[in-house]
């Protein structure tokens, strides 16, 4: 008797493709969903860095300050220290990058919590090798506040007595849906004073 060879059948091959959709379909949504989980991450990520990034080189400028400002009238703007604008005075620096004795730059950084923008504007003096400028160094902010202390800690509306800076600010961010959120805390000590 003679075997004859057939193939497979209809139904074989529609319970191969069955299986094979099925496991298709639950691969891709595998990786959708890890390619969504990845991107949230990254968000957060990102979020942290930028905010590390935006208030280090305020916490460079508060260290480097010789006084905090209660107020100042800077080229023909008036600006007052508060919780959401600091006012530095910072020793201008010679093309040693040396200070110059008595002589003083000015540096405002300010929140905005209409556009949720931390903007940092310079005011060098002419001796100073400092550029002038206005940037924005923190966008997507949903709170900031500057807060100030006392050597001995307590925190402190005399904006004179401050000598410990303290930024507490949230940053938020909309990605596929998902709103990731970070708070960042820094502190610096004005060395200068």
């Amino acid at each position: 008797m003679t075997k004859r060879n057939r193939g497979i059948t209809l139904m074989e091959m529609i319970v191969v493709l069955a299986v094979f959709s099925l496991i298709s379909s639950i691969t891709a949504a595998f990786f959708a969903t890890t390619k969504r989980v990845s991107d949230i991450e990254t968000t957060h990520a990102n979020l942290q860095l930028t905010a590390r990034q935006g208030v280090a080189n305020a916490m460079g400028d508060i260290r480097s300050a010789s006084s905090i400002e209660t107020s100042a009238t800077l080229a023909g703007t008036f600006y007052e220290t508060s919780s959401d604008t600091i006012v530095l005075r910072i020793p201008s620096l010679d093309a040693n990058i040396a200070p110059i004795a008595g002589i003083y730059d000015y540096v405002v950084y300010q929140y905005n919590e209409y556009t949720g923008i931390l903007t940092e504007i310079s005011f060098p003096d002419n001796q100073s090798i400092r550029a002038s400028f206005s940037k924005d160094i923190l966008s997507d902010l949903t709170s900031f506040a500057f807060s100030y202390y006392t050597s001995a800690g307590a925190q402190t509306s005399d904006i004179t007595q401050a000598v410990l800076v303290k930024i507490n600010l949230t940053l938020q961010k909309t990605t596929k849906g998902k709103t990731s959120e970070v708070n960042f805390v820094d502190q610096a000590t004005i060395r200068n004073r």
